[in-house]
Formats: C-alpha cells, sequence, structure tokens
C-alpha cells in the first residue's frame, strides 16, 4: 500500500499499523511545522489579528484535516462499520467538552467531561488497538492478508 493511499484514501480498509502511522506522523510533524513557524520570527497564531496568517494556518491544515478523516474512515471499515461513526468520536467529545465548560451548567459538567472522555477512550481503543474483521467485508478485502502474503 503507498502512502498517498494510506494518508488520504477514503476507500477500502487499513490496518492498525496505517492508523499508527499516520497518527504519529501527524503528531510529530504539526509540533515541528509550529516550531519552524514560531522559530523563524513568526508570530504566535492567533486568529482574527492578521487575515493572510489565518488563510495559510486553515490552508495547511486542510491536507491534515483530510488525513485525519481519512485514516479514521479506513480504519472503521476495516472494523466492518460505516464512517458516519467518526460523527460520534470525532465530533461529539468537543461539543462536549464545551457545553461543560459553560458556567449555567455547573452541575452537568463533570458528566459531560467523563462523557467526553467515554468517547474519546472508546474510539481510541476502537480505532488504535481492535483487529479488523477477517477476511473481506462489505468495504473490501482484508489488509492483514496483503501483510501475511508478503511476509511469506
Amino acid at each position: 500500500m503507498n502512502l498517498m493511499k494510506i494518508f488520504f484514501s477514503f476507500r477500502g480498509r487499513a490496518n492498525r499499523a496505517a492508523f499508527w502511522l499516520v497518527s504519529v506522523t501527524w503528531f510529530v510533524v504539526a509540533p515541528v511545522l509550529y516550531y519552524a513557524w514560531t522559530a523563524s520570527g513568526g508570530p504566535e497564531l492567533s486568529f482574527g489579528v492578521n487575515h493572510l496568517a489565518d488563510a495559510a494556518f486553515i490552508l495547511a491544515a486542510i491536507p491534515l484535516l483530510a488525513s485525519c478523516f481519512a485514516i479514521g474512515v479506513t480504519r472503521l471499515h476495516d472494523r466492518n462499520k460505516s464512517a458516519w461513526w467518526l460523527l460520534l468520536f470525532y465530533f461529539c467529545p468537543p461539543i462536549l467538552e464545551t457545553l461543560a465548560s459553560l458556567n449555567v451548567l455547573d452541575s452537568a459538567m463533570v458528566l459531560l467531561n467523563i462523557l467526553s472522555l467515554a468517547i474519546t477512550l472508546w474510539a481510541f481503543v476502537e480505532l488504535g488497538f481492535l483487529r479488523g474483521t477477517f477476511g473481506p467485508n462489505l468495504y473490501g478485502p482484508d489488509p492483514m492478508d496483503d501483510v501475511a502474503y508478503l511476509s511469506t
């Protein structure tokens, strides 16, 4: 499997190794790029001050976000799940945390944060640690068949 397909394809299935490759790559590359930006004299990123810098940051973030969505979709496909699960895994935790940060929800704040953490941990285990379905499924052939074939 080539790197462009691993990082940016929304089709087929991706095994855990591909998920961790993409996740660790962006986890390392994003801070390095940010450090390079600030070390070279670039201003700290604060939105709304410089519209050109805002546009440059958004344009740079688009491939990163597309890659994160793509690997999430293909990992879910490997688990024989629809990509609709990304709505729960990627969008619900920040929404719950935002709601929890509102001062008018004092009594529900802890519950919303715990729920957000539970969904995040569920997504972490589902995408990063559980093996995909054995053999072909609705989304394509088993990516581990390629690994088994190459190792023989």
